[in-house]
């Protein structure tokens, strides 16, 4: 969305191929994005999720005026969305927020904006107790368990993180950084 003509330009970080567009004032224009391109870092092995793998599949998006991004993602029986914030307004200390349903996992992702920043993760995993009774629709939890690493990502690497298993949690896991 951009409230006059800007100038729009998306880079795949993953081999630095470009797309530009011109977005007229006062519209909303919707592109799809060449998945292939994003994710040509990952490792598909058969049975195995892109998970805790630092990849270059960030897309770079740049224009020559001010403009509202958002992302979604589509997927059969998953649906995800955000508001994409320009770098200047990214901080360093964030806490993950997720909804976990029965039998589905959670997740997050990180993507470095400058080369060399350190990554702290402390995740706070929650199992469901599939044996508790659950009272006014509340979640009783079974067990709390936390894990603490580090990684270092490059601007335009991701690193993205799966609950081990479903009906696991990962809200209130804290992840900071030393830029943002």
């Amino acid at each position: 969305v951009a409230s006059r003509t800007t100038k729009v330009k998306v880079t795949y970080l993953s081999d630095y191929s470009t797309e530009e567009f011109i977005v007229n004032g006062g519209t909303q224009v919707t592109r799809n994005i060449n998945i292939t391109k994003a994710y040509a870092d990952y490792d598909n092995t058969p049975g195995k999720l892109p998970t805790e793998q630092i990849t270059k599949c960030a897309i770079y998006v740049t224009s020559d005026n001010p403009i509202s991004l958002y992302i979604t993602n589509s997927l059969k029986n998953a649906y995800s969305g955000t508001c994409v914030l320009p770098t200047k307004a990214l901080g360093k200390d964030y806490v993950v927020q997720t909804y976990l349903a029965d039998k589905t996992s959670t997740e997050f992702a990180v993507v470095g904006t400058e080369d060399v920043t350190s990554v702290t993760f402390n995740i706070q995993r929650t199992e469901l107790d599939e044996d508790a009774l659950s009272v006014d629709d509340g979640v009783f939890v079974d067990t709390v368990t936390y894990e603490e690493f580090n990684i270092t990502l490059d601007r335009g690497e991701v690193f993205l993180y799966l609950s081990n298993k479903a009906e696991v949690g990962i809200s209130g896991t804290r992840i900071c950084a030393d830029k943002p």
